[in-house]
């Protein structure tokens, strides 16, 4: 990838490790999925967004807790990167706690899904009050008119 583009152009790739999603037609292994983002890191990537569909911080997957390997997928992920490459994590954070705990397992971004879209203005109401938690989903037409999302 990096080869075929100017050396200003930023190459990321985001990574969903999760199995557990056949019916959605993937099955995919968190072992597998952290030696690829080491091979991509090898290949020049210029950051690896992993995104998770359970609690990004504290998540350790089923795989690793029956043999005892009870990390959080995000920091094998960091552990696995070099630290020059950029890890951005998502899934359910919704707190300022949560971005100080992702924080504290080395990704150096907070990713916003479902959270920003009825909090538009998370990163600064956390930077104002480092507490905050935000509203959680579902959200009614109304809020979300009120808070200027269409």
């Amino acid at each position: 990838i990096r080869a075929a583009v100017s050396k200003s152009f930023i190459v990321g790739v985001r990574l969903s490790p999760e199995p557990g999603m056949e019916k959605a037609g993937w099955n995919v292994d968190p072992d597998e999925t952290i030696k690829l983002a080491k091979l991509l890191c090898d290949d020049g990537v210029d950051f690896i967004s992993v995104s998770l569909f359970r609690h990004c911080p504290t998540h350790i997957t089923k795989k690793h807790k029956q043999r005892s390997d009870a990390k959080p997928l995000m920091l094998l992920f960091r552990e696995a990167c070099p630290k020059d490459i950029i890890i951005m994590g998502c899934g359910r954070m919704a707190s300022g706690e949560d971005v100080r705990a992702l924080e504290a397992l080395g990704a150096d971004v907070a990713v916003f899904g479902t959270t920003a879209i009825g909090n538009p203005d998370f990163p600064k109401l956390v930077q104002k009050d480092p507490n905050y938690k935000a509203l959680a989903a579902p959200f009614s037409k109304e809020y979300l008119a009120s808070v200027d999302v269409s």
